[in-house]
């Protein structure tokens, strides 16, 4: 690494029943609108590290922040970061589902 590299840590979910229902509303919002699977994971992969795009950077690259840090990223650490949610690409093993939308709970009984 050179000396102007900086290391961000992200953390993302590994599988369907790790989301949160915040993530599960926020994944199933952008795909109600119709974004593609790529365009989903990227939006994902920001809001869910709370990474924020500041302004273009150069040819390939965007200015970020997360907290404090500023770096840069291109396009290309994008598309290798995404991959770890390539699991969203397939159905889950388990029914997910909102517990709640608006003031109206799901009931257990409804998943048998």
């Amino acid at each position: 690494m050179d000396k102007d590299s900086k290391t961000i840590d992200i953390k993302l979910p590994t599988r369907w029943e790790d989301l949160t229902q915040k993530q599960v509303r926020y994944l199933f919002t952008l795909i109600a609108q119709g974004y593609s699977i790529d365009e989903v994971k990227t939006f994902c992969l920001f809001r869910w590290n709370k990474i924020s795009i500041l302004h273009r950077y150069g040819d390939n690259g965007y200015m970020c922040k997360k907290g404090k840090e500023r770096f840069v990223l291109t396009a290309l650490q994008v598309a290798q970061a995404i991959a770890a949610l390539d699991w969203l690409k397939s159905l889950p093993v388990v029914p997910i589902r909102l517990q709640k939308i608006g003031r109206l709970r799901a009931k257990i009984s409804d998943m048998c």
